[in-house]
């Protein structure tokens, strides 16, 4: 209940900035259209993951190919496994209420900067300070659990997450080679 609280809290708080201050935006929608650039968003949420999970060989700001012939089926693809995730992650929050407001935490404080509200720049590990809270939480939350021997939901969460790097990594090879 304190998620659902906190993500109402938060997008009244959006709602109003925008209407208050009137076009809160910094450009255009970066891929032309609000969906084209929800799209192109999808290996950029897996990139924040991977950042999130293991933070090295970092960027002052990253540049994001809008132009790329696979960047359709890329952004889909991600789309795919950030659902995945997210559906293994709901199930493991059904035992822990805690899990569940510190995933929301994460996602809520992600939502200003995955270009809903177009801004100039795709990615930027700035953007990741306030989601790391949530983060944190929910790492020390799955360190927890695993010294609990019932703790199956965490471990499938684990290994999804896994998943979900090895498909980034083979999104980001295609990609080069592309």
């Amino acid at each position: 209940m304190a998620a659902a609280g906190l993500l109402g809290i938060s997008v009244l708080y959006l709602g109003t900035r925008h209407v208050v201050l009137g076009g809160s935006e910094q450009t255009g929608y970066l891929a032309g259209s609000l969906f084209a650039t929800l799209v192109q968003m999808g290996p950029v949420v897996l990139r924040y993951l991977r950042l999130f999970l293991f933070p090295v060989n970092q960027l002052a700001d990253y540049i994001h190919q809008l132009d790329h012939p696979a960047s359709l089926g890329m952004g889909l693809a991600s789309w795919g496994i950030v659902g995945a995730i997210a559906a293994s992650f709901l199930c493991a929050c059904r035992k822990n209420p805690v899990l569940l407001f510190a995933g929301v935490w994460l996602v809520t404080a992600m939502l200003p900067v995955l270009n809903i509200v177009p801004m100039m720049q795709y990615m930027a590990e700035r953007f990741v300070y306030l989601p790391m809270v949530g983060m944190c939480l929910i790492a020390g939350i799955c360190l927890d659990a695993l010294q609990d021997k019932s703790a199956s939901a965490v471990r499938v969460t684990g290994v999804v997450i896994l998943i979900a790097l090895t498909g980034l990594i083979i999104l980001q090879r295609l990609d080069r080679e592309a």
